[in-house]
């Protein structure tokens, strides 16, 4: 009886495997209908965040600063420099049509995407030198906070070093990698283009005179020696651009990127063109007199040396007024030192009376009374040397005057002036056009 219970409760226990196959397959369907729309439901999801909060990608460029005023927070020339002047949006705007990006993100897109902040790698350390000195606890209140006040400072100079600039891409952006490398460089570049020829920030306590200066069709319109008049006043003003060169820190070191010429090079090839170029080309025109309207030519020069005499008159006028001034200053001086001169011979320290007093605004003065003599007699230098280049000048005038004066005793034949009209004709546009190579150097050497 028991064997035959227990059979009957091990036949009860048996799970029959093909209706249980028959129950699963049964609901197949529906579990694969809620899959799908699990999975449905997930990527709408993945795709709604994405949507909403997109992934974004970080480019970053470094950017030092070695301009002049940097430091300080100015541009060479004085005026305010900041950090986001470099993502300005002139400079933007110029990158995106320069890359043609309209293809790639709208321009408010771009322009919104660049940030700029200060890269101060020495900021920790320079926070940990001072606060280990701010940790003296014998500091005094006065010097704790000077030495914030320095800490201030030395963090403010070190942001205005270096700068970083980044590029946000979002991830449904198309714009390629290779594309924002490009114009990653390319901003620094506008921004300094912007600010050197746009706002003209580079130096304004010097002058310097560009290649814009050199008129090839004013000399070419003029008879020969006012064309060559002409070409020696701008080889003159090539010459002041040198000694701007040759004043500024490393200006005898900088080299010109395109010609490799430093400007004592530019110098030598200013004086050889000078030589070798222009005085064979002028010399016979002078001597033999030839010109196109020789009475228009003789009356220019004639005005030239009534502007020459005018000029010196001024000079000489201001160079008496300025020895009158330091004659008069003489006399007051000497009158002055000897009323003041009796007390000064006892050898006993005066007592601090009036006397004494007087004696030590005397010796205080005596710097001021150099001051003054130096400054006279520097005026003085500097007109002398004026009127002897007027007479230089006044000199070479007239002795053009007197070749053209000249001309009709001197026989030039049809033969001869042709040949050295055609050589003028020939030679001229080389040397205006190496005049104006050289101003080119200069001024890309001055913006180095």
């Amino acid at each position: 009886m028991t064997e035959q219970n227990q059979a009957e409760a091990y036949a009860s226990d048996e799970i029959d495997l093909k209706e249980l196959l028959r129950s699963v397959l049964a609901t197949r369907v529906p579990v694969v209908i809620s899959l799908l729309v699990v999975s449905v439901v997930f990527w709408v999801a993945q795709i709604a965040l994405n949507v909403a909060n997109p992934e974004v990608y970080r480019y970053e460029s470094r950017i030092d600063f070695i301009f002049d005023g940097v430091q300080e927070g100015q541009y060479p020339n004085g005026s305010p420099f900041a950090l986001p002047d470099l993502v300005a949006p002139a400079v933007l705007n110029a990158v995106y049509d320069a890359n043609s990006l309209a293809d790639y993100s709208s321009r408010k897109h771009f322009v919104n995407a660049f940030i700029v902040e200060p890269y101060t790698p020495d900021r920790e350390f320079i926070l940990s030198r001072y606060q280990q000195l701010l940790a003296n606890k014998k500091l005094s209140p006065a010097e704790t906070q000077e030495l914030q006040d320095q800490l201030e400072v030395e963090l403010k100079q070190a942001a205005l070093g270096s700068a970083k600039l980044s590029f946000l891409k979002t991830g449904g952006s198309e714009i390629p990698e290779e594309l924002i490398q490009k114009f990653l460089r390319e901003v620094p570049l506008e921004w300094s283009r912007h600010m050197i020829n746009d706002k003209g920030v580079e130096r304004h306590d010097v002058t310097f005179y560009s290649v814009s200066v050199v008129n090839e069709e004013l000399v070419n319109s003029l008879d020969y020696l006012i064309s060559f008049e002409i070409i020696l006043d701008r080889l003159l003003l090539l010459e002041k651009n040198i000694s701007t060169l040759k004043n500024l820190p490393n200006g005898l070191v900088v080299a010109d990127e395109v010609t490799g010429l430093r400007v004592a090079d530019l110098e030598r090839a200013v004086l050889d063109i000078k030589r070798y170029a222009i005085t064979p080309l002028v010399n016979p025109i002078r001597t033999l007199g030839i010109a196109k309207d020789a009475a228009n030519v003789e009356l220019y020069f004639k005005n030239e040396l009534i502007e020459l005499d005018r000029e010196t008159k001024v000079l000489e006028l201001k160079q008496e007024n300025v020895k009158t001034a330091y004659a008069n200053y003489a006399e007051f001086d000497t009158l002055s030192a000897g009323k003041s001169s009796a007390p000064a011979s006892s050898s006993i320290i005066p007592q601090f009376g009036s006397e004494f007093l007087d004696r030590i605004l005397d010796l205080s003065n005596m710097g001021a009374d150099i001051s003054y003599r130096q400054t006279l007699n520097r005026e003085l230098l500097d007109i002398s040397n004026q009127l002897a280049d007027l007479e230089g000048e006044r000199q070479r005038i007239q002795d053009l005057l007197d070749s053209l004066k000249s001309r009709a005793q001197v026989d030039v034949s049809a033969e001869l002036r042709q040949r050295y009209e055609a050589q003028i004709t020939t030679q001229m546009p080389i040397v205006i056009n190496e005049i104006k190579n050289y101003f080119a150097i200069a001024n890309r050497v001055y913006q180095v």
